[in-house]
């Protein structure tokens, strides 16, 4: 037993809060979570051409769910689509003008999580706790992740 207690509580309950805050922060953008993910794989991928399948591989998420996403996506005006460059039957996701705008204000909105999680905080103690949480994932052998969590997961 550690000094303090149990933490796996503790973190639980951190990364829920911290999820819960960023959900509402996203709504006011017009996007849900898995939304938010989904846009900004686009946009830090926009050197090469997208497809559904790569968000499947890349968030593990099924056809289906993939493809409700995209759908909501595309009827918010946040991507569109167009025939594959080799294949006419693939369809290459594009994200749009408003996408790349709500994207912006996404990143601004979880910027102000973060900063709302750690305020109260010297620069030092930020430095230690980031520190700390890194030595704890290496303990366990996690490494960050890009695909949300099941709260955050959408359902067709």
């Amino acid at each position: 037993m550690n000094c303090c207690g149990h933490i796996g509580a503790k973190l639980r309950t951190l990364s829920a809060a911290f999820a819960q805050e960023a959900n509402r922060r996203t709504a006011e953008v017009g996007l849900t979570g898995s939304q938010a993910f989904f846009v900004g794989y686009l946009i830090h991928h926009r050197d090469q051409p997208v497809y559904p399948r790569d968000l499947e591989r890349e968030f593990e998420f099924s056809h289906p769910t993939v493809s409700g996403i995209l759908s909501r996506l595309e009827k918010k005006g946040f991507v569109t689509f167009r025939a594959g460059e080799t294949d006419k039957r693939r369809k290459q996701i594009l994200v749009t003008e408003k996408g790349l705008q709500a994207h912006d204000a996404v990143i601004r909105q979880l910027d102000a999580v973060e900063t709302q999680a750690l305020s109260g905080m010297s620069r030092q103690e930020i430095a230690e706790f980031h520190r700390l949480l890194s030595l704890a994932m290496q303990n366990l052998g996690a490494t960050v992740s890009r695909k949300p969590s099941a709260e955050q997961e959408e359902t067709p």
